[in-house]
């Protein structure tokens, strides 16, 4: 039987990793287009600062300013208040049922520029044939036209463009966050005819063996084309690079053997994704005990992945307005490979969350530490509620190692803040102090004794929680918590701080 012969030139897109809409730490989904959104293209996918639309004779990128997109995260973040001109009135959380507002917020625009590839006297027929897919579906019912709205839209984590030239086929996938296509070469096929035409570039050039596309918003690169065979047991290289000419792109590959296969290498590094459809970021993590990882953020919306049986399967927060503040948490197990999701859940009330902490005992049960505002609805168990209660409260939440059952739940704070690093200039959702010297506010922390006892370290500016006389000495103190295993009793409490 005569050996098939496969060129794979391996054409690595490469774009910054965060994103303003969605962080894209996983590996990316291709969303088939039914119409639900127009356009003549096929597939739609967000990388980084910006998003690939797919079509039979090429794809589209829209990219994204990088500085615009720093800045929106640094607002965001609550890093930008200081720097803000001509602030304007926004909601920025809910209090007693109430909302409040605070002058702290600027418009923010993004500046964005698309260009096109193009294979150029491509295949008219060429089809787009979706792989591997993700078992995920998405409904769109947009505006007030029923025929317009879209159910059971898949999505893939690859497509390949069969036949774009006689015997050559691209295939677009990602590895990690990072965006591919392939261009696989069949025996007999003529490799000359590929040429792509970037249309819309401000400028294309050849920069160290790589493809350098200037547009309005800053570069974006194409890696140079690595290729490479196994020939009787042993690895060889392949010679493979660009040719640009009157901005054309084209490739020149030398002294590979046709009678043997030319495959692409990846490397394999242990790194996972949530695989969340909205913003998604990350706050802490924690071992478990067969060397599991336990993942904790926060999530804007509802597409976070939620596992058959979760303990809430439900986003509760809702939109900034009276009915919350937009912001739930998202836990995540994952197995010790890094491959299987073991379970993952949304955790909060109708206010906003943070998750600071979690820790792990001998029964891979986790136990979450974090703040809220949502005062009367964030779960607890059995009413488990100490102190009045008011602005940002301490929570503590103990799951089942499956995230199916809560063993454990207790809110704590009084009318101050709690559990968050604060200033009397600041609203909840936005404490500066000491921001900087720790990166954001969220910080605070849970441990486990040998018994399952569970330790709590915050800061606090409540002047009133227990029915004691230990309480707040200055504007921030220090406060440290000792609870049983199931956090259904108190075993002690000690504010720690002086009179600042």
């Amino acid at each position: 039987m005569k050996n098939r012969i496969h060129i794979f030139l391996a054409l690595l897109l490469t774009f910054h990793v965060t994103s303003i809409f969605s962080q894209s730490y996983y590996a990316l989904d291709f969303i088939e287009n039914k119409g639900q959104w127009e356009g003549r293209f096929n597939y739609k996918t967000t990388v980084g600062e910006g998003t690939l639309f797919i079509a039979p004779s090429g794809y589209t990128i829209v990219k994204h300013h990088p500085d615009d997109h720093a800045a929106a995260l640094e607002f965001i973040h609550g890093r930008d208040v200081e720097k803000i001109k001509d602030p304007v009135k926004i909601t920025t959380g809910v209090k007693d049922g109430e909302e409040y507002s605070s002058n702290i917020s600027r418009e923010i625009s993004i500046r964005s520029h698309a260009y096109s590839v193009v294979f150029l006297e491509a295949n008219e027929k060429a089809r787009l044939v979706p792989e591997k897919p993700t078992g995920e579906v998405s409904n769109y019912f947009l505006g007030g036209n029923p025929e317009n709205w879209k159910t059971d839209v898949g999505s893939f984590g690859t497509v390949i463009a069969k036949d774009v030239y006689p015997g050559v086929d691209v295939k677009y996938y990602s590895s990690g966050d990072q965006l591919k296509y392939d261009l696989v070469v069949q025996p007999g096929a003529n490799l000359s005819r590929i040429s792509m035409r970037y249309d819309g570039a401000d400028k294309i050039s050849l920069r160290d063996g790589q493809l350098i596309i200037k547009t309005s918003v800053g570069e974006s690169k194409e890696l140079a084309p690595y290729a490479y065979q196994i020939v009787n047991g042993e690895k060889i290289e392949v010679t493979c690079s660009y040719e640009l000419k009157d901005q054309l792109v084209s490739f020149r590959v030398r002294g590979y053997d046709k009678r043997a296969i030319l495959v692409i290498d990846p490397v394999l590094v242990f790194s996972t994704y949530t695989g969340s459809k909205v913003s998604n970021w990350g706050f802490t993590a924690a071992p478990g005990p067969d060397g599991s990882l336990y993942a904790g953020g926060i999530v804007f919306g509802t597409g976070y992945p939620i596992s058959n049986g979760a303990f809430q399967t439900n986003f509760k927060a809702g939109g900034t307005n009276s009915n919350g503040g937009g912001i739930d948490i998202g836990i995540t197990r994952f197995s010790s490979d890094g491959k299987t999701r073991l379970f993952s859940t949304y955790l909060g009330g109708k206010g906003v969350e943070f998750p600071h902490s979690i820790f792990v005992d001998p029964f891979g049960n986790p136990v979450v530490l974090g703040r809220t505002t949502s005062l009367k609805d964030f779960p607890v168990l059995n009413a488990n509620r100490i102190g009045p209660l008011g602005e940002t409260d301490i929570f503590i939440t103990k799951l089942s190692a499956d995230g199916r059952v809560m063993l454990g739940g207790v809110v704590v704070g009084g009318s101050g803040n709690d559990g968050a690093n604060i200033d009397e200039n600041t609203s909840p959702e936005r404490p500066r102090s000491l921001l900087y010297n720790y990166g954001d506010n969220a910080r605070s922390e849970v441990v486990l004794d040998n018994n399952n006892n569970v330790y709590v370290a915050v800061s606090t500016s409540s002047k009133t929680i227990f029915p004691t006389n230990n309480n707040l000495g200055g504007k921030q103190d220090g406060l440290v918590m000792k609870f049983s295993p199931n956090l259904d009793q108190l075993l002690y409490h000690q504010y720690l701080g002086g009179a600042q």
